[in-house]
């Protein structure tokens, strides 16, 4: 055989081999949805040894307890009649929330208080005006609040109850 045949025979396994290697699937396991790993999930917070799952859009938030496994680590959803918008975090020990009011482009932003964890109490909700997920700072007293209109919203924590700081 000559060179070029070489180089041909040699080419062709080459590249053979580099396109079998791409285009051969990965394993995957199939899961109803709904089902644990079935959905996106926008962001994990961490409440009193169990974690908070949540997606973008949705209303409700799964809880688990990382200590157990399977099916038995799911311990219940937190539901919300209006759907949550940015990432719920904690400020002072209580779950802060927006939410987005359906047919409608104006947000909330919402305080529970988490002492039950399934069955969250809201304390306090103020309309922010703007559609959409918003940025939200968290202080040692002070929640401050950028929309996406540029406004800016101040709440201080007063004992047990929250004033809109102008």
């Amino acid at each position: 055989m000559t060179f070029q045949k070489y180089f041909v025979i040699t080419f062709t396994a080459a590249f053979y081999f580099f396109v079998s290697y791409c285009f051969s699937a990965q394993d995957a396991k199939l899961v109803k949805v709904s089902e644990w790993g079935s959905n996106f999930v926008a962001t994990a917070l961490s409440v009193d040894n169990n974690y908070l799952f949540f997606e973008y859009g949705s209303h409700l938030i799964d809880v688990y307890d990382p200590s157990l496994t399977g099916a038995s680590a799911y311990v219940n959803k937190i539901k919300f009649q209006k759907a949550l918008v940015g990432t719920p975090y904690l400020f002072q020990g209580k779950l802060i929330t927006l939410h987005q009011t359906p047919g409608f482009s104006f947000t909330s932003l919402n305080i529970y208080s988490i002492e039950n964890l399934l069955t969250p109490m809201l304390q306090y909700s103020i309309d922010i005006g703007s559609d959409g997920a918003s940025t939200i700072n968290p202080d040692d007293n002070k929640l401050a609040h950028i929309n996406n209109d540029g406004e800016i919203f101040v709440l201080e924590a007063q004992e047990d109850s929250y004033v809109v700081i102008p």
